[in-house]
This record gives C-alpha cells, structure tokens and sequence, in this order.
C-alpha cells in the first residue's frame, strides 16, 4: 500500500512539476508582450494619445515575479503629432508580482523612472491638446472593445529623478521655458482619481531650489488645463542677480490652488539683502502677496502685493507677462500711503546720505519692459507715471538745508535772521520744513516734475523740472510767491532802495512775486531768487 501510495504522489508531483514547467515556459514566452500591450494600451486610453515604446525587456521568477525595464517611451496627444512628444521617458523600471496577472486590477506598487522629459507645446495648442488641435479634426473615441479596463494595468507609485519640465512658445526666437526637476513623486489615492506629489525643481529665473508638495487631480482629458492642482511650496536661495540691474538672495513661502490655468497663491517673500545695481545699497524687503498664476505659462496676475523695506510701505496690483521678445514684462499699479524719500532715493542714487528726506505719499503707474539684449539697468528701464507729495521736506545737505530756511526766513521778513543762517553763524535749529505735491514721470533714469507745487513758510513755488538720478543732478525752474514784499527782503539802504518796486513786484495776492530756480548737484546747488537783478542765495559763495 505504502509503495502505491507514494507512486501515486510521485506521479501527482511529476505532473505538477511538468505543468508548472510548462507553465513557466508559457509566462517566459507571452508575459513580456502580454505586459508590453497591457503598459502601451493603458497609457494610450488613459491619456488620449498615441505611444510610442522602444524598448520592453521582462524576467520572472517564483520568488521575485516579473521584473520589467524599458525605454524611449514616448507620448503624442492626438492633434498634436506636428509637435514632440508630450511625455518622454529615458528609461523605466518596475515588478509585479505573479499573482497579480490572474487579479482583476494588476497593480504595480513602484515605477522608477530616470529622464522623465515634459514638453509641452505653445499655450495656443495646449488648450486642445488631448481633444485635438484647433486647426486639425476631433479625432476619433479611443477603441475600448479589445482592451476593456480589466486588462489595464494601475500603478501605485511612480518615483522620478533627472527630469525636465519644458514650456514651448510659438513665439519666434523666443527660448522655451526649462525646469530641472530633481526628485518627483507621484502617489495614487485610489477611489479620488488624485496624484499625491512631492517635486524638487530647479527655478530658471531666478535661479533657486523649489519645494512643492499636494495633490494633482482627477485628471480632466478634455481640458486638461481645468485639471484642479493644491499644495504648498518652498522657493529658497532665489539669486535675485540673474535679472540685470538687482541683486539679493529672495526666500518664499506659499499655498496655491485652483485649475492649472488659474491658480491663486497666496504666501510671503523676503529679501534681506535687496539692492538696485545702480546705488549698492542693501535694504531688507519683506511681501505678501495675492496672485492668480497661469500654470500653464508662468503669467502671473498680483491681486494685491503687499511690501515695506526700512520705514516705507506700499502695495501694488497688476501682472508679470511673457513677453514675445523674450523677457517679462511687468505693469503694475502702485500705491504708497506711507513713505520715506531718503529710502526711494537710498534704493535708487549711489551716495551714501540721499539728498532729500521727508514723508511721502505716492500713486504711480510701474512698467518695466523685458530687456532682450540684456544690457539695459533695471533704472534705465523703469517707467514711472503718476503724483507724489513729499511733507515735512528738507535737505539732508545741511549747507543746503540752511539757505532754504534762510530764504523762507527772508520771504517772512525776518532779514536780520535769515543773514546771520545764511552766513552760518550758530547752528541751523530753525527747521522749516517743505511740502511738495505735483505730477512726475521716470524714464530712463531721469525723473521729470509738472505741475509741481512746492511751498516754504513764507513762500509757495510753482515749477517743473527734472532730477537725474544717476548722476544726481537737477534742474528745476518755476515761479516763486513770497510773503514779504521786495524792501521787506533787506535791510538798510537797500530796503529805501527798494521800496519803489514793492508795487511792481506785487501780482496775484503776493507780496512779491519772481521769477524761481533750483539747479546743480547734491554737492554744489544753485538757489535763486531774482529780486530786481539781485539774486539771493545762488551760490554758497554769494552770500547775502
């Protein structure tokens, strides 16, 4: 019985083993096309595309199951063949375990990609490019009879390194827009239709390292650009100096959701080191912000932008553009409720103490146009139009200051005083301070005054005129209402002598009404009142 018994289980094992055997060899000879037509089918339907796969080698065993590598995968939406591939993987790896070719859903737990390459094509094709091109007919539904979703393959986990992230632009010699995407992985939440990701990339301009991590889906095949997109990002150790005329390393931190092609962010961005190439001098730039971002092309639409650096604050609205030569270009709203002067000019001129100190308030159109040729500063390409008033002003040249509160004090009547200031005698604690409103443009680094009203105790100017910021020149004229008649302005002889133009230098209301102009340097500046051919303070050398 015994021997029977184990005939019978020798015969039972040699039949095992044969169909095992013959088993083994079916996978060995059909799996890797079964699998190669499984991968290609899924992607096509998944992504409404044409696939295109080079290379598909598999192995088994008992163990380990199938172990799959390829490569130069390729993905072309329909509509779009005049274009390179959408999706470009230089190689892939990933196993599957036996038992999952017999489940209803064959999951692979990890893909590991290396050389994913993301191309996508100008904005104007994107819009249609999983439903075809505008100009190119619907292609046909995908034929879903032979391959049903039973036989498609689900992947759990793709994990990603060396890849790109390419924008194309229809625009003519205008160079894509490139990311390098260190790390990228992407997680299935089963049951939502989302992505989970975690991406490392590289910021072309500015240069710097972005963190970003949130969930992507489900996935809209007819508007891909209305595919919803969450998550919160890092942006660190963005060097500033890659645009022509600043410099500053900026951090950034932020929220951003919506569909691709309107995305609203919301974060803050710092810059402790923020400098104009044309002064040098460091201040610490800190903003909020509210934008809506196209993801599709990087526009970005600030709603609003909130900022101060030293002891001035304001906000602006408005947008950062492609623009078709290359470059961005930016226009913005600004509105400056609470400023300081010695901070605009501190970012602007390259001396050590500006010029001209005292609050400010301030409305102003921003445009700064793209550079092509990348040789132009950011001051000579800044366009400035709006108003601006300056309260409680003065100059921070103290010879300066003293002959403006010398003339105020002479425009009062107050001779006696305002000789003893002018020629220095004891310490200057009048401190008169200005007030100037009036309309200005910048171009080219030139700022430009109309309109402008400027007024002392004692005395109001009407004048235009300009104010050369890299070279700290300026050049303005005006006409100039005193207080004080012409005799009262001197004592003496002169006063007797001038008595007889009181009446003719009296117009509308003023006591003396003249000619005005203010000109020269921050050094060497030129103050002039023309009273009857005699002009008062023009120059520290003239001294009356």
């Amino acid at each position: 019985m015994w021997k029977r018994v184990f005939a019978i289980a020798s015969a039972t094992l040699a039949v095992l083993l044969i169909a095992l055997g013959i088993t083994s060899i079916y996978l060995w000879r059909h799996v890797q096309p079964f699998l190669r037509a499984r991968l290609v089918d899924t992607l096509a339907n998944r992504l409404h595309a044409h696939v295109d796969l080079d290379q598909f080698q598999s192995s088994a065993s008992l163990r380990h199951g199938f172990a799959v590598t390829g490569g130069g995968l390729r993905i072309t939406p329909h509509g779009l063949e005049a274009y390179p591939p959408v999706i470009q993987v230089d190689h892939f790896a990933f196993h599957m375990d036996i038992a999952q070719l017999f489940n209803a859903q064959r999951h692979v737990r990890t893909v590991e990609v290396d050389g994913l390459n993301l191309m996508l094509p100008p904005k104007a094709q994107r819009k249609d490019m999983f439903h075809g091109a505008a100009d190119q007919p619907e292609p046909p539904p995908a034929d879903t009879s032979k391959h049903t979703t039973h036989l498609a393959l689900y992947f759990d986990q793709v994990l990603a390194t060396h890849s790109t992230l390419t924008l194309q632009t229809d625009k003519p010699n205008h160079p894509p827009l490139v990311f390098d995407i260190s790390s990228l992985s992407l997680v299935s939440r089963w049951g939502t239709g989302k992505l989970h990701y975690i991406a490392d990339l590289r910021n072309p301009k500015p240069t710097g390292d972005i963190h970003a991590e949130g969930d992507f889906g489900p996935w809209v095949a007819e508007q891909p650009r209305s595919t919803n997109i969450t998550g919160d990002y890092t942006f660190n150790h963005a060097d500033l100096a890659t645009t022509k005329g600043i410099t500053g390393i900026l951090n950034s931190t932020g929220h951003f959701s919506g569909p691709l092609e309107h995305l609203t962010v919301d974060g803050r961005a710092d810059v402790p080191d923020f400098s104009v190439e044309e002064a040098r001098h460091k201040v610490a730039l800190f903003t909020t912000y509210h934008a809506i971002v196209d993801g599709t092309n990087g526009d970005t639409y600030l709603q609003p932008v909130e900022a101060h650096f030293r002891n001035t604050w304001f906000t602006c609205a408005g947008k950062v553009v492609r623009a078709p030569e290359g470059g961005h270009d930016i226009q913005l709203q600004v509105k400056m409720p609470r400023g300081r002067m010695e901070d605009l000019l501190w970012l602007a001129v390259k001396t050590p103490t500006p010029i001209i100190a005292g609050n400010v308030v301030m409305n102003t159109a921003f445009q700064l146009p793209p550079d092509p040729s990348h040789s132009l500063t950011v001051m000579r390409r800044l366009g400035l139009t709006g108003k601006i008033t300056i309260a409680q002003m003065h100059f921070t040249n103290p010879e300066t200051d003293r002959k403006l509160d010398s003339i105020s004090l002479r425009t009062q009547g107050d001779v006696k005083q305002a000789q003893q200031l002018s020629k220095g005698a004891g310490p200057d604690d009048v401190s008169l301070d200005g007030h100037l409103t009036g309309d200005f443009t910048l171009a080219h680094g030139t700022l430009q005054l109309s309109a402008a009203k400027f007024q002392l105790p004692g005395l109001q100017a009407e004048l235009h005129g300009s104010y050369n910021l890299p070279g700290e020149s300026f050049d303005f004229t005006g006409d100039v209402r005193l207080e004080a008649t012409v005799s009262q302005m001197f004592t003496g002889w002169k006063s007797l002598l001038l008595k007889p133009a009181d009446r003719l230098f009296k117009k509308n209301g003023a006591g003396t009404f003249l000619p005005f102009h203010l000109s020269g340097t921050k050094d060497s500046p030129e103050i002039g009142i023309e009273v009857a051919g005699h002009t008062l303070e023009v120059h520290p050398k003239h001294r009356d």
